[in-house]
């Protein structure tokens, strides 16, 4: 439900609904980690970088290593929303503000 409705740009309801993901008690750990990462790029689309990276170092930390592909992949997919961010960080005055997505 949340993918449809950030799909839709309605960004609280997909915020809510990825938020009820994380607490559902069957999700695998696949899908964890695919919450974590889809609330990643959420909040990268809503201008929070410190959210973002927080939600895409827990996807991170939550794959292990068999799933090298899975990771090699998501690192190309989706990007524009970093780029994006960090195209907004560079644009500030401060260096110190850069470390929030990095």
């Amino acid at each position: 439900m949340g993918l449809i409705y950030e799909k839709d740009g309605d960004y609280d309801k997909a915020l809510h609904y990825y938020e009820q993901a994380l607490n559902v008690k069957s999700a695998s750990k696949s899908e964890i980690v695919t919450v974590h990462n889809n609330l990643g790029f959420l909040y990268y689309r809503r201008g929070n970088c410190k959210k973002a990276r927080e939600h895409h170092k827990k996807a991170f930390e939550l794959v292990d290593e068999s799933h090298p592909n899975w990771i090699q992949n998501k690192a190309f997919e989706d990007t524009e929303p970093f780029f994006l961010c960090l195209f907004f960080l560079l644009s500030s005055s401060t260096l110190v503000v850069l470390s929030i997505c990095i």
